[in-house]
Formats: C-alpha cells, structure tokens, sequence
C-alpha cells in the first residue's frame, strides 16, 4: 500500500508519514517529503479538481482517498 498523512493542525498540513509503497511509488524518500504540503505532489498532468478535493477534505478534518497523476 502506499499512502501518507498529514497533520491538519499544522500550518499548511505537512505530511508527517509516508508508507515505504508511497517512497517507491513516488520516488521520494520519508527524509525529503516530511514536513512538506501534498502540493508538491501536483505536476502538470493533475487535475485540479483533484487537488480542490483534496483541499477541501483537509480543510474539514476529513480523510480521502484519490489518483493524483503528476
């Protein structure tokens, strides 16, 4: 499985965890995206209502699980 959490009672909900499927899916080891907003998981392809769903989850404390093509 690969997933991550943030913690929406930081400032601009950091992630805090991410599964070893999420560094091999990604490409992107714990050390590096820690700390850092789902945000800098969007490239060009994304679709941004994806990213308004995301948004609006975290926004209210809920969880949510998506696609997000990058």
């Amino acid at each position: 499985d690969a997933f991550c959490l943030t913690n929406p009672r930081l400032r601009d909900h950091p992630i805090v965890l991410v599964s070893k499927g999420f560094e091999r899916l990604t490409g992107y080891e714990s050390k590096f995206i820690c700390g850092c907003n789902c945000r800098m998981l969007a490239g060009p392809a994304t679709n941004p209502a994806t990213s308004k769903r995301i948004h609006n989850a975290l926004d209210r404390g809920e969880s949510i699980t998506t696609l997000v093509l990058n």
